[in-house]
This record gives C-alpha cells, structure tokens and sequence, in this order.
C-alpha cells in the first residue's frame, strides 16, 4: 500500500531516541516499506534493523544537505506501492496514516496534515496497544502545531513533481509543493482530524534560520510563490471527505508576511479574554 522515505539526520544524543522511535514506529504499520536516503551516522544501522532500503547516494546541496526533489524522484524508481510518503524523520505515525491513505487512494491526491507536538525524552516500546497508550499522552501533553509547515506528504507514485533543487529540512519547499499539488489539479487533502502525526520536541538549531546559506536558496527558488494547508481542497474527517469551504486561491505572495500573520492569529486566540 505504502512506501514511507526520508532523511535522517545524524542518529546521535537525543536525536538518535528521537529518529529511532519515529522509525520503528513506521516499521510497524501494516503494507509498508521504509527507504532512508543519506549517509550520516547510524543511518545504515537503523535501515538494516527495520529491513529498510538504504539509499546513501542521494544528492546533496553544496553544504551537505539531502535535496528534497532527487528523494522523491528516486523514491518513485525504488518505492514498490502505489502510494509515496515523505515524512520527517522525527514523526511518529499510527496506523491512522495507513486508514487515511486507504480512503483516499482511489483519488488523485495529496495527504498532508498538521502535526502534534510532544515531549519525548525516551525510547519508546511498540509492544502490545502502543498505539493507545502513546495517544493518551498526545492528549494529556501535546500541542496541536500552527499550520504553518508540513512535515509529512503522501500521494500517487506516478505524481511528477519536477522539484527544484529545495534542501531538505529547510524553509519553503513543503509550501512549494502544495502548491504544485494545486497546479497539477490534485485534491489536496487535509487530514489533521484523522491522521496522529506526532512530532517528537527537540533542540532546534541554526540550520534552521532563514539567514542560513541553504535556506536563502530555497527562499530564491519558491521564488515568492507558495500555499499552506489553508490552501487544501478538501478536508478529511473520520466520516466523510469534505470540501474544503475556506479553500484560498493561489496567489503569489511573502512567506514571511504570511508566517507572521499566522503567528499572530495564534497568539490572539491564546491571549486571556
């Protein structure tokens, strides 16, 4: 049913817990397959433990970053289902991702959805009614995050993308593809109310500034151009698949203006009173 790939960083410290409890816990949804691309540290390792294909020659920015567009392309070639999914590697997914693409598999389609974030310090055990257990917590702990990023795409395996160069992990190429979702007339489904996409808390760090050299140029490339969940066609509920009413047209636009914008509407719906 579903091919799950992505890149992992470095498994060390806290992001090797981090990486290792994302990827078991994919491991273990029913249908799927695992393709890790890159060669840091302990990629190898993880790959043959979960019987994962390991792709260590993916192209690279000139500072060493995975670029996004060779993942997905290569992903189409080696993925044997007929459905993709690129995630971050420090998302954990519940069996909900593989009931959510089974709906909508029939479509021409783009999953994504926000994420919960979470506070994971340990490495979990995915024995017995994990998945419950793990959603307890969600519930008692975690955040719904602001829809301003996408960490997980899944759709067709015959999608052509044509990604420009993005590095992964980097500003703008998730706003890129949804909008080239839209361009390629792909119902672009939200499935925040259906999909436990977890994501596990960690130090950010400088790569993710926009000042950095990587980000800058995928900035340069998304070109001013850009869609965010707002911007879906169709909503997912556990019932129904749903129009999506405040479907925004495609425009261009400032990603800053509009990261910011949604940044504020968040803290005015937190603020007291």
């Amino acid at each position: 049913m579903l091919t799950i790939f992505t890149a992992p960083k470095p498994l060390t410290g806290q992001l090797a817990v981090i990486q290792r409890n994302a990827m078991r816990s994919w491991a273990r949804l029913p249908g799927c397959e695992l393709v890790a691309f890159g060669d840091e540290e302990g990629v190898a390792a993880i790959a043959a433990e979960l019987g994962a294909t390991h792709v260590p020659d993916v192209a690279l920015s000139p500072q060493g970053t995975p670029l996004v567009g060779d993942m997905f392309a290569r992903a189409r070639r080696i993925g044997h289902h007929p459905v993709l999914c690129f995630v971050n590697a420090d998302v954990i997914f519940t069996s909900s991702l593989v009931t959510a693409v089974e709906r909508v598999a029939h479509r021409r389609f783009l999953l994504v959805g926000q994420r919960w974030d979470l506070d994971v310090d340990e490495e979990l055990e995915f024995d017995g009614d994990w998945e419950a257990g793990l959603l307890r917590r969600v519930r008692a702990a975690g955040s719904l995050h602001p829809p301003a990023g996408s960490d997980y795409f899944a759709y067709p395996r015959d999608v052509e993308w044509q990604m420009p160069p993005f590095a992964v992990g980097r500003v703008g190429w998730d706003n890129w593809t949804l909008r080239r979702a839209r361009q390629l007339s792909l119902e672009v489904i939200d499935a925040t109310r259906v999909v436990q996409a977890i994501h596990q808390n960690h130090a950010r760090t400088a790569i993710h500034e926009r000042q950095t050299p990587e980000a800058t140029r995928n900035l340069d490339l998304l070109d001013g151009q850009f869609a965010t969940l707002d911007h879906s066609t169709h909503v997912l509920t556990r019932r129904w698949l749903l129009p999506a009413i405040r479907t925004r047209r495609l425009a261009g636009g400032n990603l800053r203006s509009y990261i910011v914008g949604s940044l504020r509407r968040v803290f005015r719906r937190l603020r007291p009173g």
